[in-house]
């Protein structure tokens, strides 16, 4: 009992402090020149499963923590056990981070990336085993340097099947429905605000018939009400997915955003991201003139049927009057100087005020699709990078 306590307590110990210890029966650390440590890799990245683990090997010079020189470089490679009995997981190799740094802003000698994956939640060892590198010959015996480890738990319900295209993964339904209510809200609203610039536009009033178009007038108050209820819900599901749903955890400062352009892709996918939702915020400021110039049409359109009303009941009674006076002969009239101008409403000259907020109400669907093609292929590379690497 008291051996076991001897063996655990150093472990339990560096699971609380944060720092690697040797495993139990490797001594070759204490021959190594160098301090190796390993420590919890928490830079934000996009993951398939709760199951992956990441951590950095740090090689630092022993007493003063400094990067090792340049001239010294090791073959680093992680692999996982179970305590509780099992085959250790396949040894992988680790990233030299120095090496796939840019030379504008390297990373220090010594570190090196190192990804593995569990098959469960539990209690693991995550060993880290450090060998000459040998450049001339990678196929040759690898001679080992020294091997550190460290306790870790992961926290999960999540289990792998033993089927490498299936995982036992729940799914969230809030984010499944905050997912289908962002894009259905959108397609909605842009259904409304493509009708409004349909009124306003004899280009393409035209192209409505007759019909459509008086319902449209006559449901105008709904179908603003429909755009103002669809712009609340697409920003309202937007800022949701914005928190939780990007490949990386969105950047709210240049800083953030510099430090995102250092990872796979991170730069041309926050930058698509954030033009996307620059032309949207354009597209519902743009619906603003085209809701007003609807209004003042339909007013308009209204106050010269009421005219046209008054003017052809007073025609008719003059005709009246003038069929008693002249024995039943009605001559015909010409047209009054002051008769309503028949001219339809489409010949009317639309403003530049009107014709600019339509233009990027229809330029904005295409942009905005191309920028959600683009965020889609771009997710599934960082996705795919991570894995990899």
């Amino acid at each position: 009992m008291r051996r076991a306590l001897r063996l655990v307590a150093p472990a339990a110990l560096a699971l609380s402090a944060g720092v690697a210890v040797p495993a139990p029966g490797v001594g070759a650390q204490a021959e190594f020149p160098w301090d190796v440590k390993i420590e919890p890799d928490t830079r934000p990245r996009a993951s398939l499963t709760e199951l992956r683990v990441d951590y950095v090997v740090v090689i630092t010079e022993k007493g003063t923590g400094a990067p090792p020189p340049l001239s010294e470089k090791w073959s680093v490679f992680a692999q996982v056990t179970d305590p509780g009995g099992g085959d250790p997981s396949e040894a992988y190799a680790c990233g030299d981070e120095h090496e796939a740094s840019p030379t504008s802003n390297p990373v220090p000698n010594g570190r090196y990336a190192c990804t593995q994956f569990v098959d469960r939640g539990g209690d693991y060892l995550f060993n880290a085993i450090v060998n000459v590198r040998n450049d001339a010959n990678p196929e040759a015996t690898p001679v080992t340097l020294t091997e550190v480890s460290l306790p870790f738990t992961v926290d999960s319900d999540t289990r792998y099947t033993g089927d490498p295209d299936r995982f036992e993964v729940e799914g969230s339904f809030v984010d499944v429905a905050m997912l289908w209510g962002h894009g259905m809200a959108a397609g909605l609203w842009f259904l409304g605000a493509l009708a409004l610039a349909a009124l306003v536009l004899p280009g393409l009033r035209k192209n409505l018939s007759s019909l459509c178009t008086y319902r449209l007038e006559r449901r105008l108050d709904g179908l603003v009400k429909l755009t103002v209820a669809t712009t609340a819900l697409v920003t309202f599901t937007g800022v949701y997915l914005l928190m939780n749903q990007t490949a990386y955890e969105t950047p709210f400062s240049l800083s953030a955003l510099d430090d995102r352009s250092l990872l796979p892709y991170g730069r041309p996918y926050f930058l698509a991201l954030f033009f996307k939702i620059g032309v949207y915020a354009a597209m519902v400021l743009a619906t603003i003139p085209l809701v007003r110039a609807a209004w003042r049409q339909l007013r308009r359109q209204d106050a010269g049927a009421e005219t046209s009303a008054v003017h052809g009941a007073s025609t008719a009674r003059s005709r009246a009057r003038d069929a008693i006076w002249t024995g039943g002969a009605v001559a015909v009239a010409e047209p009054e100087a002051d008769a309503p101008d028949p001219a339809p409403a489409a010949r009317r000259t639309v403003p530049m005020g009107v014709r600019i907020p339509a233009l990027v109400v229809l330029v904005g669907l295409p942009v905005i699709l191309f920028c959600v093609t683009l965020l889609k292929y771009w997710h599934e590379l960082i996705e795919a990078s991570n894995a990899a690497f």
